[in-house]
């Protein structure tokens, strides 16, 4: 059995304008603090939302790329990244994601290129979403029982989707 999230940490660009972690009980945050402010104590979850990640500036871009190359490894802590643009996420938290949820978007290149960076067809698994809000996951985690999936939950046979 898994160990449930001791701490929360949410780094949003409006924390207490937006409803949306209203019944959360967490840190709410507007900076990246920085790696040495994470003790690893506690199993902790750091939910980065809203963020505009090319407008950073230098000491926070440092601070973002420390929390998933170096804390998010050896401090006992699991990022997530919610975006609106996987394109141009940075490069540190593309080569360190390990889940990719998304949906389908309107430009087929940049839909190409990102299935491209994780292995998969996304033209094909989109193509199995029927509802505007059906999202497909990517997961690539070593001896991961099922990589693909619709919503979640619905398990994709990877046969249907190799990369052309």
């Amino acid at each position: 059995q898994t160990e449930p999230f001791r701490r929360l940490y949410v780094i949003h660009c409006d924390p207490y304008s937006t409803h949306e972690y209203k019944d959360v009980d967490g840190v709410m945050l507007t900076d990246f603090p920085q790696p040495r402010q994470w003790t690893g104590k506690d199993k902790t979850l750091v939910v980065i939302d809203d963020v505009e990640l090319s407008t950073l500036n230098k000491r926070q871009r440092k601070a973002l790329d420390r929390l998933f190359g170096y804390v998010s490894t050896h401090r006992n802590i699991s990022v997530l990244l919610c975006s609106q643009d996987a394109f141009n996420t940075p490069a540190i938290v593309r080569r360190c994601s390990a889940v990719w949820i998304m949906w389908p978007c309107k430009d087929v290149d940049q839909m190409a290129t990102i299935g491209r960076r994780c292995g998969v067809n996304l033209r094909n698994l989109f193509a199995m979403c029927t509802n505007p809000r059906d999202s497909v996951w990517v997961d690539l985690t070593d001896n991961s029982p099922c990589k693909l999936r619709l919503n979640g939950y619905t398990a994709i046979p990877e046969a249907a989707t190799e990369v052309a």
